[in-house]
């Protein structure tokens, strides 16, 4: 049969071919090495023509390379003139980890169109998927994972171009979780190489600008404390008509930043030796709209939000430091309630630190056998507060607000002029306030309106307002508390505008009691 055919053929192929190799393997038995690499070198020249060519292609170079690298000075010679063609050659392009371009980085080259180019990727988190306005809310709408590539070097196409990514991350302090994450972008081209590098980091940030263009960005320490977390949390920017205060106040406020942020401010500043710096105090009671108007004003004037609590048992003076020395130019720093952080002069908390601090300043201590240990941080001090609002290391071109319940138990080195600029006072809402509120929340567009709502017209609404505000007392409710009744009433504007002030205010009280 033929397929009994080929077995026997294919054994006796296989008989052959041990008996072959049995012989010459006893035939190397107990010669020298020199014998046994020519008799093996011959063994394998016979065996067929393909590997006779493959072997005595390979064979030169890999005795030339081994030759070589016996040489530390053939390897220092080839290295100098690598260098040398480097030089002349590749265009490159570092990106630390500080920069805010680093993060923008590994989202684009982890896009969809770079993904099949780029295997060794690493999760960065969870994107969630903005809301169709056009389309019904789904509950069960799921979020998209978001990549970045993994260390390592890769290569990609832009323009036509080869372009060369690597990333390295070296850990600095296990410590303090400091680590080193650098991103290197290459071409080898001494014609093109750094304006297409330019051309391709300017593509990247120019579609950040795109997607963050109504958004506003806010950013909080990571839980050490050393340093800023990821790429902060990007919320829709919020509008300054939102914000409802007194007359006067908004509008004032608003001309001063511009004038700080324009680019002539700058130089007048250093023409007159003056730190360019600006710090606000927004104090009142809680709900009157102090955060809500700092998250305002970075909507309008593009900055990012950096938000610190100086009360976290995570932070110290080495970690505001550190989180200070990290900020960019332009952004508004928030330090909310900063009377409950309990900074005072003299704190014990400075007492503690200096016993706890080593001769090297560090935040360590040794055991009974002289071993360092890691202790917990003691928290922020005055003197570490005050260093990173106008110590020489301090930050220009940034805006710092404090917020404040109580600004009175506030310290008064901390509010003097040149660290606060301004103290804006946050008061309860009046019945302008209320009045303006109350139209926000029932001024509605033909989209807005949810089905059996009837609009209202320009003549009515102004009436409902005033009647809704006359029915509160002066000064006697805060803005949240208005805001939070009319929209627990937003589809019925003419009952809202019935109803006795005494409402809202036993609302928010059984609220705040838990009843």
């Amino acid at each position: 049969m033929p397929a009994q055919s080929l077995t026997e053929s294919s054994l006796r192929r296989l008989r052959a071919l041990y008996i072959l190799l049995y012989n010459a393997t006893r035939a190397m038995e107990g010669r020298s090495p020199v014998d046994v690499l020519h008799q093996f070198s011959n063994f394998m020249l016979n065996t067929g023509p393909l590997l006779h060519t493959v072997i005595s292609t390979v064979t030169p170079w890999a005795l030339l390379i081994t030759a070589i690298t016996e040489h530390k000075w053939v390897c220092k010679a080839l290295g100098a003139i690598t260098r040398t063609i480097n030089g002349f050659f590749l265009s490159q392009v570092v990106i630390d980890s500080n920069a805010p371009l680093h993060r923008l980085l590994l989202r684009s080259l982890a896009s969809e169109t770079l993904t099949e180019r780029v295997r060794p990727l690493r999760l960065d988190g969870l994107a969630w998927e903005e809301w169709d306005p056009e389309e019904h809310y789904d509950p069960k709408s799921k979020g998209k994972m978001a990549f970045a590539p993994d260390v390592g070097s890769y290569t990609f196409y832009f323009e036509g171009y080869r372009l060369n990514f690597e990333r390295r991350i070296t850990q600095l302090d296990a410590f303090k979780g400091a680590i080193q994450d650098h991103i290197l972008i290459s071409c080898m081209n001494p014609f093109v190489g750094p304006s297409v590098i330019k051309r391709f980091l300017a593509r990247v940030l120019e579609k950040s600008v795109t997607e963050r263009r109504n958004k506003t960005t806010m950013w909080r320490p990571e839980r050490t404390g050393w340093k800023w977390y990821g790429e902060g949390v990007s919320r829709h920017a919020r509008d300054l008509t939102v914000v409802e205060l007194e007359q006067g106040t908004k509008e004032s406020l608003v001309k001063d930043v511009e004038a700080y942020l324009h680019t002539r401010t700058r130089n007048y500043y250093i023409n007159r030796g003056i730190p360019w710096r600006r710090g606000f105090l927004f104090w009142g009671p809680p709900g009157t709209g102090k955060t809500s108007l700092t998250t305002a004003l970075a909507g309008h004037f593009k900055l990012d939000i950096y938000l610190i609590g100086l009360s976290s048992s995570t932070l110290d003076d080495q970690r505001l430091e550190s989180l200070f020395a990290a900020l960019p130019g332009r952004c508004i720093v928030l330090l909310e309630d900063i009377d409950s952080a309990g900074i005072r002069r003299g704190d014990m908390c400075s007492v503690k630190r200096a016993m706890a601090k080593g001769k090297n300043g560090s935040d360590m201590r040794t055991d009974e056998e002289g071993n360092p240990v890691e202790i917990d941080p003691v928290g922020v001090t005055l003197a570490g507060l005050l260093n990173v609002l106008d110590g020489v290391d301090s930050v220009e071109a940034r805006i710092v607000i404090m917020t404040s319940n109580d600004p009175n138990s506030l310290d008064e080195a901390l509010v003097r002029r040149g660290r606060i600029d301004r103290k804006i006072e946050f008061r309860f809402a009046s019945r302008s306030v209320s009045a303006a509120l109350f139209k926000r929340v029932y001024c509605k567009s033909q989209e807005e309106l949810l089905p059996g709502e009837a609009p209202l017209d320009e003549t009515e609404m102004h009436a409902l307002a005033n009647d809704f505000a006359s029915g509160f007392p002066e000064n006697a409710l805060t803005p949240a508390e208005v805001l939070g009744f009319l929209l627990d009433n937003r589809t019925d504007p003419k009952g809202c505008s019935d109803t006795h002030a005494s409402s809202c205010k036993g609302s928010s009280e059984e609220e705040s009691t838990g009843y």
